[in-house]
């Protein structure tokens, strides 16, 4: 008996390890850890793409980790049924594969979480990853944070249900590519590393665009008024667009670790 009951232990952990369930807020969610399909083929560097119906989406720079880790949370409203709940969470599939590229892999991540009349699930992702050169990111009704990455930038957040979102981009390397963060309700801060270039064009439909940048060479500064900023960094020819309908749009560059404060 005694063993009986040990195996009927073991057996759960197991379950709650493969899918966890818990209460969040008014709803309900279920957490996955999505494993990525094939292999990398060559060592050169990883960008990410990721494709989100709906929800947060997070990119974690983690160079103690050996390989990526991708979570979801599934979240549905807590009116909704448990047969329907359960329905729901099985039919939003979310896949992660590599895809050898001409000089590095590329890692792509997406969901497809409406299906039918679950219209109400939305799919949290996380991806934390050893490194990170170049980042895609499409999601709608949901924040986006990314830590950490170093290349070139590509994130558009659409809102649809009157929500405002938040958009941060954040690293120590100096970002010296293409960059493009646009949403219709929310506000963005783009956040580099000292050393940064690019020819800027930050607006806003209401909100205001600030630019604040302490070192480096900053030139051809055009201000319409507080809901656009233009000028060129550090001599760069690299375009950034940073863009809220309704947000504050802010660039604010960080300094170099172990720089001192004031030189």
């Amino acid at each position: 008996m005694i063993a009986l009951k040990k195996l009927r232990v073991r057996f759960a952990l197991m379950a709650v390890s493969a899918s966890t369930t818990m209460l969040v807020g008014c709803g309900t969610a279920q957490i996955r850890t999505i494993a990525v399909q094939g292999t990398r083929a060559n060592q050169g560097p990883t960008s990410v793409e990721i494709h989100n119906v709906r929800g947060d989406v997070r990119v974690i720079v983690d160079p103690k980790r050996t390989e990526p880790k991708i979570t979801v949370l599934f979240r549905h409203d807590s009116f909704v049924t448990r047969i329907t709940r359960e329905r729901a969470f099985r039919a939003a599939p979310v896949a992660a594969s590599y895809e050898q590229r001409e000089g590095g892999v590329l890692l792509k991540v997406w969901t497809d979480a409406v299906r039918g009349n679950l219209p109400s699930l939305t799919t949290d992702l996380t991806v934390r990853i050893p490194a990170c050169a170049d980042v895609t990111i499409r999601t709608a009704g949901g924040d986006v944070e990314v830590i950490g990455a170093n290349g070139a930038v590509d994130i558009v957040v659409d809102t649809n249900d009157g929500r405002s979102v938040s958009i941060v981009y954040r690293t120590d390397a100096a970002i010296t590519d293409r960059v493009v963060i646009r949403t219709n309700s929310g506000n963005i801060l783009f956040n580099p590393g000292e050393g940064s270039t690019g020819r800027f064009v930050l607006t806003s439909g209401s909100g205001g665009a600030e630019f604040d940048v302490k070192a480096g060479k900053v030139s051809d500064v055009v201000l319409s008024d507080t809901a656009r900023w233009e000028g060129v960094l550090n001599g760069g020819e690299n375009s950034i667009t940073l863009h809220s309908d309704k947000g504050t749009v802010r660039m604010k560059m960080r300094r170099s670790r172990g720089k001192p404060r004031g030189s």
